[in-house]
């Protein structure tokens, strides 16, 4: 077997392997949130949260998903956070942490 196939199975395997250990990190720790960085603007944090919604959208098991992101502003970060609720269809946002969302969305699907 070449080195090269040895690579491409190894990332496969690798692959297959976060895949599993992120799915059941949502079983475990269903309403937590997951960080997902640091961004420059406001607009840039909600499209990378939005962007990581759309592609686990299949994996989200829980109800609920909560995304973290912070910006800067006046020099200091701040943190949001967007929520997706699967069973009700419902996008929220939260602008202080763990206080709950002061936006909704309905009707919102991966359509």
């Amino acid at each position: 077997m070449k080195i090269r196939d040895r690579l491409i199975g190894f990332v496969v395997l690798m692959s297959i392997w976060v895949s599993f250990i992120w799915v059941c990190i949502d079983l475990i720790h269903p309403f937590e949130y997951y960080y997902i960085g640091s961004f420059d603007s406001r607009a840039e944090g909600h499209e990378k949260a939005l962007k990581h919604l759309l592609r686990t959208y299949a994996f989200v098991f829980s109800d609920e998903c909560k995304v973290l992101y912070e910006y800067p502003v006046d020099g200091y970060p701040l943190k949001e956070s967007l929520w997706y609720d699967q069973a009700k269809e419902e996008l929220s946002l939260e602008t202080d942490v763990h206080s709950g969302p002061i936006a909704q969305w309905e009707n919102i699907t991966k359509d």
